[in-house]
């Protein structure tokens, strides 16, 4: 990680010890990427949520089957993502909100949420890029929505169910 190291030599039996003087270091490269937490309830509105540390600061791209979803594009009638924000921490409950160096947050807003949503997660820094999937799950499906969730054979099955 960034930040301000010093080096320290001993000698095997203890006696003369060396110590550098502190140098910075400036990390360059995506960190950790991560799901803080996601809330999908199915037919709700619901989001996922995550955490990119990188230095510089990355862009995002969220992946779903049909789409490319990023802050800087007008959202779909089905999705928009928040702009990626700089964490933030409290360190006492009632205290000041303390910035996580080098590490963001972005969320991604899910209208009408689906059975069969999938996602991943592209984060492109300066010198990498790196794509992982994110694993969510879905709350409350109603079981004709899991063995079928094909909005087709939804539409056939509740046209065959409602002309009995």
């Amino acid at each position: 990680m960034t930040g301000a190291y010093r080096c320290q030599a001993t000698a095997s039996e203890q006696k003369n010890k060396a110590i550098s003087s502190e140098f910075n270091i400036n990390v360059v490269g995506i960190e950790k990427i991560s799901t803080i937490h996601h809330h999908l309830p199915f037919g709700q509105l619901g989001f996922i949520e995550v955490e990119v540390c990188a230095n510089p600061k990355p862009e995002l791209f969220w992946l779903t089957p049909d789409a490319i979803i990023t802050p800087h594009v007008a959202g779909t009638s089905h999705y928009s993502v928040t702009h990626l924000h700089h964490k933030k921490i409290r360190l006492h409950r009632d205290g000041p909100a303390t910035i996580v160096p080098y590490c963001y947050t972005s969320r991604l807003l899910i209208r009408n949420v689906t059975s069969s949503e999938e996602f991943q997660l592209l984060v492109k820094g300066e010198t990498e890029s790196r794509t992982v999937n994110l694993p969510i799950k879905i709350l409350n499906v109603p079981r004709i929505a899991t063995a079928c969730s094909s909005p087709l054979v939804l539409g056939l099955l509740i046209m065959i169910s409602s002309q009995m």
